[in-house]
């Protein structure tokens, strides 16, 4: 998901301070990846500091923020869905058929002609409710949305001959013969975005029949709206500097713990259900409170692999629902995303 914002009191910046927090905490992680692409404006008028102080929160938990100078383009081209404003950017997106949902004060239409086709989109996206929950507006918006094509077609036409087009006139105003050779457009330069690390995740698993879905949220944004958490736990990186969500993680991770780290982390933290080793991209290493260990590991999955920290909530889910360990040993469906795996637990010895 691209989220386009435009300088000004009415952008989505300006006029939704917390939207972006919102979507990054909001959305599940391995179904949605936030960037936010801000107006140059933006960044210039108040500073990359500012810029950056405002948005730690949704950077801590995930997002990608692009710089002001390059990415945006690649970013729009990439993107499935856009949370925008009334500005280009978001007009850009109408205009590649990306479904849009616009997200200002309202009152954008004072910074436009209202004859204009920006003006005119702005009056036709839908707009995002920011009183409700958001991941339901955005699987509507995506699930909905058609063509803008006779709105955007006013401001960008003769698609595939701009290159030349621009190139033709460039010359023209400066007096200049045109070059013999065609011209060409260049690649879209490669987004480098800032983000910080996720540590801990707030986690849904849902068990039905035998089969676990795994949500997982950013546990360090806590403003999350609606009931798409019906019986959440805390996971938690071994790294983690905050002692709270230490203390009340139901799972504790370590990517490369020492010996003896498992028993050491059940004592410290008597909160703690279980502690998980990633011993690689499919096997985990799994420590109950009770001493048992269990070894839980998948085959590869089509589309790529889950993040191993997926597996720890599934058996989670399942072993505190009661179910069966019979059926953990055999393999249990796991979904995380679009990806689908089996997993199978089995008894394991250090």
């Amino acid at each position: 998901m691209l989220v386009s914002s435009t300088w000004g009191a009415h952008s989505l910046l300006g006029a939704n301070g917390d939207l972006v927090a919102r979507l990054v905490a909001e959305l599940p992680v391995d179904e949605y990846q936030v960037v936010l692409a801000a107006h140059p404006n933006a960044w210039y008028g108040h500073g990359g500091l500012q810029v950056r102080l405002w948005l730690a929160d949704a950077r801590d938990g995930g997002l990608l923020l692009l710089p002001p100078q390059q990415g945006w383009q690649a970013a729009l081209v990439a993107s499935d869905v856009i949370v925008g404003d009334h500005g280009s950017v978001t007009f850009y997106g109408a205009a590649l058929g990306r479904p849009v949902l616009l997200a200002t004060s309202g009152r954008e239409a004072e910074e436009l002609d209202p004859d204009s086709p920006t003006a005119l989109l702005s009056r036709t996206l839908p707009r995002l409710d920011p009183a409700g929950a958001i991941l339901p507006q955005i699987e509507q918006v995506m699930a909905a949305h058609g063509p803008h094509d006779d709105i955007t077609g006013r401001t960008l036409g003769m698609p595939g001959q701009a290159v030349g087009l621009l190139r033709r006139l460039a010359y023209r105003l400066m007096e200049l013969p045109e070059p013999v050779a065609p011209a060409t457009a260049r690649p879209l330069a490669e987004p480098l975005p800032e983000r910080g690390e996720v540590l801990s995740f707030e986690v849904d698993a849902v068990v039905d029949g035998g089969r676990v879905t795994v949500r997982r949220y950013p546990a360090v944004l806590e403003h999350r709206s609606g009931d798409q958490v019906r019986d959440p736990h805390l996971v938690v990186d071994a790294e983690e500097v905050n002692p709270r969500l230490l203390e009340n993680a139901a799972i504790v991770v370590g990517r490369d713990p020492r010996p003896g780290w498992a028993r050491e982390t059940l004592r410290r933290y008597p909160g703690c259900f279980m502690t998980a080793e990633i011993v690689g991209a499919r096997s985990v290493d799994l420590t109950l409170r009770s001493g048992e260990r269990l070894r839980a590991g998948t085959t590869p999955a089509r589309g790529g692999d889950p993040d191993p920290r997926c597996l720890p909530s599934a058996v989670y889910g399942w072993l505190v629902r009661g179910r069966s360990r019979e059926d953990l040993r055999s393999g249990i469906t796991v979904r995380v995303g679009d990806r689908q795996v089996v997993v199978k637990v089995i008894p394991f010895d250090a």
